[in-house]
């Protein structure tokens, strides 16, 4: 079943998510301080690329107090004085800094992004003929990735040799080095699974990449986890749930309509917040629909 959810849903969903994420330590503030955006507080840009062999935190400009937290999981920053470690970041993901000051009663937030790709969280039917999943760029369902694009003529370089001189390709898994496509079909011929897949087998990877954009083709990575599944019905209802979490939590009120491969939960709660989490993507391969 596809998702109809209106994006009305999605912002009512994030908003409650927002104030019920970040744990038990300060529930009772976070249960009822209004979310403002930020006007006093700035990173000077709104999308930050890696960079390479350097040394790159970015501190707020005018400075308030406060605690700062952020969501979804994966942004390296300071509580106590809101530095982000770019290059320690999770790249690919759009980011909500908290600003909370319990002393004023009062919570904001401000939003940027570390470029890169992701993919998004989704079950593929393979008898269904979902069988490629592409990658996303700069937390974006539309986001195209500058790969050969008008006089930008560079290329992106996918799956390349980690620090351990490993590549997912070297596993199994039939990735397009050019665009960072996947065949999933291909990958399961492949023995990626194994040659007899089991139920709920989990697999994880990292990939590496390299982009020609603002990074300057800096050296980039994302894990995956791959799990297999015989059915949708052999898939854990929990799963599902936590990969719609998972969507609304990195897009937001961005139309899921262009997403023809999502399926909602049957029993999914509306109003269940975000876990929080957004690392690694996950994609489920299910050999066939029923």
């Amino acid at each position: 079943m596809k998702n109809k959810l209106l994006p009305q849903v999605y912002f009512f969903v994030i908003s409650l998510g927002l104030f019920s994420c970040f744990g038990s330590e300060n529930n009772e503030l976070e249960s009822y301080l209004p979310l403002e955006d930020c006007v006093g507080i700035s990173y000077g840009d709104t999308i930050f690329y890696v960079r390479e062999g350097v040394d790159y935190k970015v501190l707020p400009q005018n400075m308030l107090e406060g605690t700062f937290r952020s969501l979804p999981e994966g942004l390296s920053i300071d509580p106590n004085t809101g530095e982000i470690d770019i290059n320690a970041s999770e790249a690919g993901l759009k980011y909500k800094i908290i600003l909370e000051n319990e002393a004023l009663q009062t919570a904001c937030s401000y939003t940027l992004t570390i470029s890169g790709i992701n993919y998004i969280d989704s079950p593929f039917v393979l008898d269904q003929g979902e069988t490629q999943v592409t990658p996303t760029y700069n937390a974006s369902i539309s986001g195209v990735i500058p790969c050969d694009l008008g006089d930008h003529q560079e290329e992106c370089h996918f799956d390349l040799k980690g620090p351990e001189g490993n590549r997912i390709s070297d596993l199994g898994v039939a990735v397009n080095e050019r665009n960072g496509a996947i065949d999933l079909q291909q990958t399961v011929d492949n023995d990626f699974f194994g040659q007899n897949p089991t139920n709920g087998q989990e697999v994880d990877v990292e990939m590496y990449y390299r982009l020609p954009d603002e990074s300057d083709g800096a050296l980039n990575s994302i894990g995956l986890r791959f799990f297999y599944f015989e059915t949708m019905g052999d898939v854990p209802p929990q799963l599902l749930e936590e990969i719609e979490d998972r969507q609304t939590q990195i897009f937001g009120d961005e139309d899921f309509n262009t997403n023809p491969f999502f399926r909602v939960a049957p029993s999914r709660s509306r109003l269940a917040p975000p876990s929080g989490r957004a690392r690694p993507p996950y994609l489920v391969v299910v050999s066939r629909l029923r």
